[in-house]
């Protein structure tokens, strides 16, 4: 339930500015059809629209026989358009009628041989109509009867290729600016199901008739001879008298192509003619709602606001604004009013009632015509109506000369068309249809004739009622309905959303703040909401599907400045199956690009305009989205909502992969994998700071998928156990998070032990619009995703590990961004190309389960600028150490002479023992490449550390600080809760169930509490429902005595909002095991690291604590045999499904578990770990209940 997202230029919001962005929002019940989207700043969306199908929820059907197959048709007109063949940064130009032009759209939509801006501009300016189109198209093409049909014919021709005797259901659009069209398939009749996304008894016809704005839905049966055969479109033109203005009488073709046979010569279907009004009434007055249907709604009553509203076409003295008008110009009017949209330094209306902003409109809109021969007026007015009244309108089109038929569209409902017919409507003389009215959101009211329609004006705002022939609405013909909220909480506005545009073209909101936002007394602005149903209107561009009862989300981002980069929208639907393949659409004004990311119940679509003409800012300084819904839709999110969907997937070998499984192969082996959507490494998540991020996970394995998500957000944290059961087969679990407070680099993996071997990836947080990095911009960003390989399974290496005792077998090689490297048996290398003389960000992660690495690249040198998504002082460095889990971003200048260079990593071997047990002494590498060098030319090996390099390894990672900037947290000096936690590896007896252990096993702990994971309730759920004797709250706040280890699920309480300060000491337990490094991650924070050093902790070394620029992370190497001490602030008990990322002055806190474990993933079942409780602050920040889809185990379902 929200008008700030239905999107009509000044009426709902004011136009979205060059580089800002809006997010569109909408849950979609109550419609099932064809519906379409479709910018809304008049001539603009000639080309920029697409289809928005709503198919039934999972598991019910069409009431109608299914069809075999689906076809959109997308009917309009065009423009002389350049399309663009982009190969590279190269563009390719054909026109498909003969006129090249170097600048317009490319889109299905109406064709004019000139910018579609021009002709509106020319039309505004002159105060005529506009020059009529060129051209219609189906679906973008003119078809074979228009000029260059030899040339272009390939090009310029849509077919539909069908199986015969089989259903198709053709979903017809007329995304045409000015014309009602005629549509007919030789040989073949239709079976309408459907209009306007409702649908209607069957009705049996040869033509359809379609008005700008509409809809059909209709069943072809294939039982004609194989052939082919021509669907066509013709103008039906209602201008009365047809002198009064020019038409565009082409003829637009497609080609119906039965399977097999030839597309030459079609049948050509026998048109109506362009003025038989007699085939189109039939047509529109014979359509009927389909009765009878579960759920449907009834014809409201009684009526509580009657209205007559006459449409009307006149003149008016020209504007001074219209230089080129020669005494009057065309206008048009409702109830005599020729309405006028705020100018650009004003509010839009919906801004001007919810702020209360008084000049803006007037609440005087008229019930009723004035009387015959008052002089036409101009206004911006509008209609209050009272919350869930019934409301009844009488259109007239009167008789007058000149007329036409004017297809009329209503915002934020759909409506009940109770009766239609020519000539004037009488009061009492007419019989209404009550029991079986067709459902519409626009209606196509006849030349000199009338329409009744009923809705319930059960949704509040500002709704836009107008003619849908494009060149009518700046001549006047609308107006604008003020549904005023209810009493209850579900039937108020809502506040606007926080990107919600209040400012248009830089003014500075328009009108007076006042007691209301209209000149009628007691108009007050609403200030409340809660969301309820949705219905949709509006089809093309790209086709967008749903299903009933699924959300549509929608982020719209425009810019000024040309394409750079690629733009993406995302699709989500029911099936797995229902992935639309990628598509590209390129112009001079726009740039789409998909990117098939989906999820089951949703579609996700984000629609860029890009480049456009700024001479239009007045009316569009940028594409408007308008997506016309009768809906009650959901509000807009702040920043961007960016959006994944991760399918996680058993992978099988080569040789008995399943039907669907990726077979993978490295190492001159095939190999069984997880992956997410078949992806290794997984796909890369980008973000800029303060947008949200919704991750749908789907366990598409056989198998209980444990934690994905690695993130700090309570019920999202992911951890294994800790926060959330596994994910079930066939089972989804969304995680969502809003990015605040970081910038960088970080990932996502998945948290049970060995599975983030194949299942992890980048997530790459850049600064907000506007805002900068605090290093010289790069040139590009190179993700670098260092991992380990194993020939085997990795389930059966860490279960072997566990039998044995011993922990896993050593990898079998390192990877840099999935693949070993030239050096590796049959190899696979990742290369990169840079440019000499730019400067690069390499984004770093250490995505390996088991091993520190070091990483060199040949020739060149670093200067690092974050570490774990915060940022540090510049340092420089000829080579990187980075931890499991830890993530480096570093400028490199590509100022070597050009050549080939290797990047490369191998192990930092950190073991102080006698007799080290083995470890993986490969080298992974890729190929860093100048532009311009060949690719056989030799490559440069860079000189790696030795493997034992503690004092390189230490270098780095001591010598990195922190970089402070205004505003930024600083290290808090009270400290209220103290710990030293002392940690290290042992022997102790084997376990019963260790099969294969020979004398002795290890086992880890800290404070000599080896952590036990729970087997039946996470933690986190524990917690909130109170489960007894799941962990006990006894973890020790210093190391015990020398006693063996004992296995417990303990945890540590700490008071919300203290401040923590943990000494981490590693110990030396077990001579034969000797000490190494360990990584030691905390979820749910980042935390300054105070100091480090080799030996044991004094208390007295406090006194060198950098407490000034210390380094920002969460996670830290704690040198073998050494120390580092951390603080944080224990304000994130972890809020319910959308939470700030970790970060020290997170401000949305809720009491949760948080774990604190070695990023070794080998010694996480050993032991070693614990976990922080920290507790409830005050109201509201507590615990929250789970979401619904929180992964339970069973038992505790």
């Amino acid at each position: 339930m929200t008008p700030w997202a239905d999107g009509p230029s000044m009426v709902s919001q004011c136009p979205i500015q060059p580089s800002t962005s809006y997010t569109y929002r909408f849950s979609v019940p109550g419609q099932e059809g064809t519906l379409w989207w479709h910018a809304h700043s008049s001539f603009l969306r000639a080309t920029v629209y697409g289809a928005f199908i709503v198919r039934p929820r999972a598991g019910n059907a069409y009431p109608f026989p299914a069809p075999d197959k689906e076809v959109p048709i997308v009917l309009g007109n065009r423009c002389c358009a350049v399309l663009f063949c982009i190969s590279g940064r190269h563009l390719a130009m054909a026109s498909p009628v003969c006129q090249p032009r170097v600048r317009t759209y490319l889109a299905d939509g109406e064709w004019w041989n000139r910018n579609v801006v021009d002709v509106e501009n020319d039309a505004i300016l002159s105060g005529q109509l506009p020059a009529q189109s060129d051209a219609f198209t189906i679906n973008g093409k003119t078809g074979l009867l228009y000029q260059c049909a030899s040339t272009y014919a390939s090009h310029e021709t849509f077919t539909a290729v069908v199986e015969p005797n089989t259903r198709v259901l053709l979903r017809v659009i007329n995304a045409g600016l000015n014309s009602h069209l005629f549509f007919k398939l030789t040989g073949h009749n239709f079976t309408v199901v459907a209009v306007d996304a409702g649908y209607t008894s069957n009705l049996n016809t040869d033509t359809l008739v379609i008005a700008p704005g509409q809809t059909v839905d209709a069943l072809v049966t294939t039982s004609a001879s194989p052939g082919s055969y021509y669907m066509a479109i013709q103008a039906y033109d209602t201008m009365s008298p047809l002198t009064f203005a020019t038409s565009d009488t082409t003829t637009a073709t497609a080609i119906f192509q039965y399977n097999g046979t030839s597309t030459n010569p079609p049948a050509m279907p026998a048109m109506p003619s362009s003025s038989d009004s007699a085939t189109a009434n039939a047509f529109y007055f014979g359509l009927r709602g389909l009765s009878g249907l579960q759920g449907a709604t009834s014809v409201p009553s009684p009526v509580d606001v009657s209205m007559t509203i006459e449409l009307g076409l006149g003149q008016l003295p020209c504007d001074p604004s219209q230089t080129r008008c020669n005494g009057t110009a065309a206008a048009a009017a409702m109830n005599g009013v020729s309405f006028r949209l705020p100018g650009p330094e004003e509010s839009s209306l919906l801004g001007a009632h919810v702020n209360a902003l008084t000049g803006v409109f007037t609440a005087d809109f008229p019930d009723g015509p004035p009387p015959s021969g008052t002089a036409m007026s101009v206004g911006t007015k509008v209609k209050k109506l009272a919350y869930n009244s019934v409301v009844e309108i009488v259109l007239q089109n009167p008789s007058a000369v000149p007329t036409e038929n004017h297809p009329i569209h209503l915002h934020g409902f759909n409506f009940f068309v109770l009766a239609q017919g020519v000539g004037t409507f009488t009061p009492g003389s007419v019989s209404y249809n009550l029991v079986d009215p067709v459902a519409r959101n626009t209606i196509a009211v006849p030349g000199g004739g009338w329409a009744v329609i009923r809705f319930v004006a059960n949704n509040p705002g500002m709704w836009f009622f107008h003619c849908h022939l494009d060149p009518h609405v700046p001549m006047g013909l609308g107006m604008v309905f003020q549904v005023d909220s209810g009493t209850t909480p579900g039937s108020t506005l809502p506040t606007p959303p926080a990107d919600w545009l209040r400012r248009c073209c830089g003014g500075g909101g328009g009108g007076r703040r006042g007691s209301g936002a209209s000149t009628s007394p007691g108009a007050k602005p609403s200030a409340s909401i809660s969301p309820g149903a949705s219905k949709f209107d509006d089809a093309g561009g790209a086709t967008t599907s749903a299903r009933g009862g699924s959300q549509a989300v929608v982020a719209h981002r425009s810019s000024a400045q040309g394409w750079r980069e690629p733009l993406f929208y995302f699709f989500r639907t029911k099936s797995s199956n229902d992935i639309l393949p990628p598509f590209a659409f390129f112009s001079d004004y726009l740039l789409l690009l998909s990117s098939h990311a989906t999820r089951p119940g949703e579609w996700r679509w984000i629609i860029i305009g890009r480049k456009l003409d700024l001479r239009s800012m007045a009316r569009a300084a940028t594409v408007l989205l308008a997506l016309l819904v009768p809906a009650i839709c959901a509000a807009a999110a702040s920043a961007a909502v960016v959006e994944h969907t991760f399918y996680v997937i058993f992978s099988a070998p080569l040789s008995t992969r399943p039907v669907g499984g990726m077979g993978i192969s490295r190492l001159c082996m095939n190999s069984v994998i997880y992956t997410v959507n078949r992806q290794l490494p997984g796909p890369i998540i980008e973000v800029s700071e303060g947008d949200t991020l919704v991750v749908h996970v789907v366990n598409a394995s056989p198998y209980p998928m444990h934690g994905i998500f690695q993130l700090q957000s309570g019920w999202a944290d992911g951890a294994n156990m800790i926060t959330q059961c596994p994910i079930q087969p066939s089972a989804t679990f969304t995680y969502v998070f809003t990015i605040t407070g970081q910038e960088g680099t970080l990932w996502w993996h998945a948290h049970a032990s060995m599975l983030r071997a194949t299942i992890h990836g980048a997530l790459i947080i850049k600064p907000r619009t506007g805002a900068y990095y605090p290093f010289p911009k790069p040139y590009a960003e190179i993700p670098i995703l260092l991992g380990e390989w194993w020939n085997r399974n990795v389930d059966d290496v860490e279960k072997d590990g566990l039998l044995t005792g011993l922990g896993p077998a050593t990898s079998d090689a390192f990877t840099i961004n999935g693949l070993p490297g030239d050096h590796a048996p049959c190899g696979g290398t990742f290369g990169a190309e840079v440019e000499y003389g730019k400067t690069y960000l390499l984004r770093i992660i250490n995505a390996a389960v088991n091993t520190e690495l070091f990483f060199r690249v040949a020739g060149h040198a670093f200067t690092v600028v974050a570490a774990d998504a915060s940022y540090t002082n510049p340092y420089p460095t000829d080579v990187i150490v980075v931890a499991p889990g830890q993530t480096v971003d570093a400028l490199m200048v590509a100022t070597a002479a050009p050549g080939r260079y290797y990047m490369a990593a191998r192990a930092f071997e950190s073991k102080t023992v006698a007799n080290p047990p083995p470890f993986d002494l490969t080298t992974a590498t890729a190929v860093l490449k100048y532009k311009g060098v060949p690719d056989y030319a030799p490559a440069a090996m860079p000189a790696l550390p030795p493997y034992t390099d503690v004092v390189t390894a230490a270098r780095f990672y001591w010598s990195l600080t922190g970089l402070v900037r205004p505003g930024d947290p600083v290290v808090p000096k009270v400290v209220d809760h103290s710990l030293v936690v002392g940690f290290g590896l042992e022997q102790a007896p084997c376990a019963p169930g260790q099969t294969k252990c020979q004398g002795f096993s290890m086992v880890a702990s800290m404070n000599r509490y080896s952590f036990r994971f729970p087997d039946k309730v996470s933690l986190l759920e524990a917690l909130f429902r109170g489960v007894p004797n799941v962990y006990s709250e006894d973890f020790p706040g210093f190391p015990a005595s020398a006693s063996p280890a004992r296995k417990a699920t303990s945890v540590r309480k700490v008071k919300f909002n203290d401040v923590v300060d943990v000494v981490l000491q590693n110990e030396g337990y077990s001579g034969a095991l000797g000490v190494e490094n360990h990584p030691v991650h905390l979820h749910g924070f980042n935390f300054f690291l105070l100091g480090q050093g080799l030996g044991r902790f004094d208390p007295r070394m406090s006194s060198t604590f950098n407490l000034v620029n210390p380094q920002v992370r969460n996670t830290v190497a704690v040198p073998a045999g050494g120390w580092a001490v951390i603080r944080f602030t224990a304000n994130n008990p972890g809020n319910q499904r959308m939470m700030k990322l970790s970060k020290i002055n997170l401000d949305m806190s809720l009491a949760g578990m948080w774990f604190m474990h070695c990023h070794l993933d080998a010694h996480l079942p050993l032991g070693l770990a614990m976990v922080f409780e920290v507790l409830n602050g005050p109201a509201p920040y507590l615990l929250p209940p789970p979401p619904v889809d929180y992964p339970r185990l069973s038992a505790y379902a």
